[in-house]
């Protein structure tokens, strides 16, 4: 009995610990780590990606430059995290406060409907757009 106390902590810690890791990646607000850990996090069984899309929107202007424009990406997921990823990936957001960054970032909590073995309903939306590049 004493051992499989031991071996269901260890596995509460080790899923608390990879929590953290795709927290942490998700809060970078870069579209290519954000998809790299909500792969991570659907491979482990933490998450089930509902929707991705991406699309080239409305230009902004590239710095440096004098009236030019550049084309930049919006990246929108629709997950449906376990309900603990769901509580850090929420507050992982609120902990940044005034750190966030001011282009193009948004994350918050919404209900979907869809059809998912573990009843989870509640999800979050993630969305980035890419910054226009630095270069002249």
């Amino acid at each position: 009995m004493e051992q499989l106390r031991k071996t269901i902590r260890s596995i509460l810690l080790e899923n608390a610990q990879h929590y953290d890791k795709i927290v942490t990646l998700v809060m970078t607000c870069n579209s290519e780590n954000v998809n790299t850990a909500l792969m991570l996090g659907e491979t482990m069984g933490y998450l089930e990606i509902v929707s991705y899309d991406t699309d080239e929107v409305q230009p902004y202007w590239a710095a440096g430059t004098h009236g030019e424009k550049e084309p930049v990406t919006k990246h929108r997921w629709e997950i449906l995290p376990h309900p603990e990823l769901l509580e850090k990936l929420d507050q992982g957001w609120k902990d940044m406060g005034y750190d966030r960054p001011i282009f193009g970032v948004s994350m918050r909590k919404k209900a979907i409907g869809a059809n998912n073995p573990n009843n989870w309903n509640i999800g979050y939306v993630i969305i980035i757009v890419d910054k226009p590049s630095k270069e002249i």
